[in-house]
């Protein structure tokens, strides 16, 4: 019968049990569990590879683990805290940009979770998001999300995990096999006409509403970002350009 021995932060010497193995195993295991000890000693990440380890071991072997708190490190990212980490850290986007990404966060914490760890989440489960986003997620919109909006969120959930995997926190992306490339919609395309324009301006609640309207429809703005993004000092005045 193997067995490990280690000392924890205190000094104390622990024993884990690992039962009838070859001696060659049980070398195996006792460089993984002292790497185990060190990180949790040093409070760094366990390396991926070594997390998939330990989610493979026994039930027994894991109750052991987790009793010196050894098969959870406190380097093991969850979907709610890594998504919120990324996004302070991409100080270089927009406001609107921002907004857009936040629509894919909340539909990714929906289905998985706030808790779910970065590393339990599988090819598999991107695959069955994605058909939940066509499926499930637009209920509450009351109209079916386009093919062209779940292939953005699948793009942006590539995206969010790809800086996942260069921080090594897990050791391959689960949306990479999405697709995500979003083509024009011609039956989207629609001429709004004089009278149509003249309706929409008589029925706004008041002169923003109405501003709103004509900047997007004659100045060409995009609504929301562009408009409520214009600036006053971006008004040349003096030769009646924006």
């Amino acid at each position: 019968v193997r067995s490990c021995q280690f000392s924890d932060a205190t000094g104390t010497r622990r024993t884990i049990g690992l039962g009838k193995m070859p001696k060659k195993q049980a070398e195996s295991f006792r460089l993984r569990i002292e790497t185990l000890v060190s990180c949790k000693l040093s409070g760094t990440p366990i390396d991926p590879e070594l997390a998939i380890w330990v989610s493979e071991r026994s039930d027994a072997l894991k109750e052991k683990l987790r009793k010196y708190g050894l098969s959870e490190s406190r380097g093991t990212r969850r979907l709610e805290e890594f998504l919120d980490s990324y996004f302070r850290s991409r100080t270089d986007v927009k406001p609107g940009t921002m907004t857009a990404w936040g629509h894919t966060r909340r539909c990714l914490i929906k289905y998985f979770g706030s808790d779910k760890p970065l590393r339990d989440i599988t090819q598999g489960d991107a695959e069955d998001w994605r058909r939940w986003l066509l499926a499930e997620a637009s209920t509450q919109y009351k109209k079916p999300l386009s093919k062209n909006t779940v292939a953005r969120r699948c793009g942006l959930a590539k995206q969010f995990f790809g800086a996942a995997v260069k921080k090594k926190l897990i050791l391959e992306n689960p949306f990479s096999e999405l697709k995500a490339a979003v083509r024009g919609n011609k039956d989207r395309f629609y001429y709004v006409t004089r009278e149509e324009i003249t309706r929409v301006l008589n029925a706004c609640p008041d002169v923003q509403w109405r501003s709103i309207f004509a900047l997007c429809r004659w100045g060409g703005l995009r609504c929301p970002s562009e408009v409520l993004g214009l600036r006053w000092d971006l008004i040349d005045w003096e030769h009646g350009r924006m």
